[in-house]
């Protein structure tokens, strides 16, 4: 098996852990490890960003229905938060 020491460095596999891997032999189980817990991390971090993406979609859903409707009150409202927000 061929080890890219910058694709182990992504997985959070550091030099003691490479270490560790050569002294016991146990080269899957490490891998795995790392592999599952970066899997997982990096999955938090997708449903974070959907979350937040399906808030803004939203949020942009409402105002072109207000701006369909006329609806000044709402589509003033939306502007003055989204120039907040850039501030």
């Amino acid at each position: 098996m061929a080890l890219i020491r910058e694709d182990l460095m992504k997985l959070g596999i550091r030099e003691k852990d490479l270490e560790s891997m050569n002294r016991c032999g146990k080269y899957y189980t490490i891998l795995n490890e790392k592999r599952r817990q970066h899997s997982l991390k990096k999955q938090s971090e997708r449903s974070k960003l959907m979350e937040s993406v399906k808030e803004s979609h939203a949020l942009s859903m409402s105002f072109l229905n207000s701006l369909a409707a006329k609806d000044t009150t709402a589509i003033h409202k939306f502007l003055l938060r989204q120039n907040m927000l850039t501030k």
